[in-house]
């Protein structure tokens, strides 16, 4: 199965509320053990069962530093990453006649839908070769509509 492409800005609110979630989570697990352990919370839990507990909130905790670590270098790309999407459409609305050139007679309707999906695909990579998989089926299915399907 194909990965699909997400946002820059979707992927950084994603890492974001992921680490808030973990983070909250983690602190208050390891304080809850911590208070087991102290005697305040009464649970019929053993030592190797708290510190299992307490092991598995502070890797909650660190999961959670690592999402604000992956969503504060995505914030850094938001922009770039737009603007570089925003260029490749750009130059498929200007040159997105040109795509559809191989002769189509003689296939039937399901062929011909193929065809063109894969003349739009060749001129897509040939003008942007380093594209992301997800990234270039967004913009081989926006272009087929553009192209065909408002007629």
């Amino acid at each position: 199965m194909a990965k699909q492409y997400i946002e820059p800005q979707k992927r950084y609110e994603d890492h974001r509320s992921t680490g808030f979630l973990f983070l909250i989570i983690g602190i208050i697990g390891a304080a809850a053990v911590i208070l087991c352990w102290t005697g305040v919370f009464k649970f019929p839990l053993n030592g190797f069962q708290l510190g299992i507990l307490l092991a598995m909130f502070i890797a909650f905790i660190a999961f959670g530093l690592w999402s604000f670590k992956r969503a504060s270098e995505v914030a850094k790309t938001i922009a770039s990453e737009n603007d570089h999407v925003a260029n490749m459409r750009k130059w498929i609305s200007e040159n997105r006649d040109g795509f559809c050139v191989s002769d189509t007679s003689g296939l039937s309707g399901s062929e011909i839908f193929f065809q063109r999906e894969q003349d739009i695909h060749d001129a897509i990579i040939a003008q942007y070769p380093e594209i992301d998989e997800s990234l270039l089926d967004i913009l081989v299915e926006e272009t087929y509509q553009a192209l065909f399907e408002q007629m």
